[in-house]
């Protein structure tokens, strides 16, 4: 099982990377091809699983995962946004 100290460490790194995802995100969407967005909301979604599940660790209860329904709700509408129509330009 994950001490406290680890999972603190875990999610401040967790933090660090979605933090500098975004800034890189900020400064260069707009010139991104739509595999490559597509690929950033990939990673997005990898974000929230590991946050969830550094969430959830410890927990003895199952009931602990509905505190990240909106969690959950952020990653299908990220996976769905990822499987949208290809063009011609992936």
């Amino acid at each position: 099982m994950i001490s406290q100290t680890a999972r603190e460490q875990n999610r401040e790194q967790l933090d660090a990377f979605v933090a500098a995802l975004n800034r890189f995100l900020k400064t260069l969407s707009s010139n991104m091809s739509m595999l490559e967005l597509r690929a950033s909301a990939i990673l997005k979604v990898h974000y929230l699983f590991v946050a969830i599940k550094l969430g959830v660790s410890g927990a003895n209860d199952e009931t602990k995962f509905d505190d990240f329904t909106a969690e959950f709700g952020q990653m299908l509408k990220l996976a769905e946004s990822s499987l949208g129509p290809s063009t011609p330009n992936d």
